[in-house]
């Protein structure tokens, strides 16, 4: 089994690549894997002749008109990250992933250490270095010259892609990959369309194992790649939706977390509202989060803060976990009343929240209608 080293040019030229190298150095360090004699990386020759197209001139578009552009290249090409999660948690744990070259492996391996722990989540500020370590701020980050978040997401995203495709750019296409990208497809078109909706955090799991059906190496690195760059896509489509110069204010975040061994998703939605009642100008906060916790099933919750008055709403799928949170309630009406709070309710309800159940604080320009 000869060594081989991927090609020089599949470092991602979006970003400095020795800034990578600081927060990453087990996924980007150069290895010499001993690969199996089918899997070959491309030659910068075939890496660079599908890239070699005339450059494009600037658009003179208004930014409106130029994020619109963005987004419809990038809706197609979106993949719920939970796909790509699910998967690599399989993938870490089954035999094929000794098949696949060393340093992917090794970027696999760590994808996963580099997530928050559940715990984190608990407190204010393990929350506040979650998001910062969501990707969405990379890029300014970088352009105001300040230190990137230590396991930032995006980085790892983008340093994984630039591992796969020297190996993945001479893999031909088969019936098999077409069979996974129609199920990756529907798993897409189910979920992509509402971060909170009830069915896309029950099919949180439904993809993992997807590639373990996959015959070879060469086919798992591909999909590999397609569940990568998809969730790249949709990172990059939220980074858009985050606009200053909107009225309002929207944050829609995705965090992924380390349960034990599992990788878990969390949903979160911040959204303001700003009414005039008489001639004053009142505020109204509304928070949404959904995730799936495992063996308790789908959570849901709603928080809406008008100046001290708080309502808190639940929905929990699985009775048990209902029963559960409703036990408990008393103790977080108290928690908010220490707090200074005015608690106006406090429910969990068994089920899934009501489809309108979503902040009516969604911004109405062209960008966001389109995302939903």
């Amino acid at each position: 089994k000869p060594g081989v080293t991927p090609a020089a040019t599949s470092t991602p030229q979006a970003i400095d690549p020795s800034q990578i190298n600081k927060l990453t150095p087990t996924a980007t360090k150069a290895i010499t894997p001993p690969l199996p004699s089918q899997i070959t990386p491309a030659s910068p020759k075939d890496v660079t002749a599908k890239t070699n197209e005339p450059i494009k001139p600037i658009s003179t578009a208004p930014p409106e008109i130029q994020l619109r552009e963005i987004v419809k290249v990038l809706l197609p090409k979106q993949v719920p990250l939970q796909a790509l999660l699910s998967n690599l948690v399989a993938l870490k744990e089954s035999p094929e992933l000794k098949q696949l070259p060393k340093e992917i492996q090794a970027a696999i391996q760590s994808f996963s250490k580099d997530l928050p722990p559940a715990k984190q989540l608990h407190t204010t500020e393990g929350l506040k270095k979650a998001i910062q370590q969501s990707g969405l701020n990379l890029e300014q980050q970088l352009l105001k010259m300040v230190a990137v978040a230590p396991k930032d997401l995006k980085v790892n995203l983008l340093t994984l892609l630039s591992l796969i495709k020297p190996y993945s750019a001479n893999i031909p296409p088969s019936e098999k990959l077409s069979l996974f990208n129609d199920q990756l497809q529907r798993f897409s078109l189910g979920t992509n369309s509402n971060p909170l909706n009830p069915a896309q955090v029950s099919a949180q799991g439904k993809m993992a194992d997807a590639m373990q059906h996959l015959p070879s190496p060469e086919l798992i690195l591909k999909a590999l790649q397609q569940l990568t760059e998809g969730a790249l896509a949709r990172l990059e489509i939220k980074q858009l939706s985050h606009r200053a110069d909107e009225p309002g204010f929207l944050f829609n975040v995705e965090l992924p977390f380390l349960d034990k061994t599992d990788i878990r998703l969390l949903h979160l939605q911040i959204a303001e509202e700003q009414q005039r009642k008489e001639k004053e100008q009142q505020r109204q906060w509304t928070v949404s989060l959904a995730l799936d916790l495992g063996e308790l099933g789908p959570l849901h919750a709603k928080l809406s803060l008008k100046q001290e008055n708080i309502q808190a709403l639940f929905w929990a799928e699985l009775e048990t976990t209902a029963e559960l949170i409703r036990q408990n309630l008393p103790l977080l009406h108290e928690s908010l009343a220490e707090s200074g709070f005015e608690v106006q309710q406090i429910t969990c309800y068994h089920g899934a929240p009501p489809e309108n159940n979503k902040p009516s604080t969604t911004p109405q320009t062209g960008l966001v209608d389109e995302l939903i």
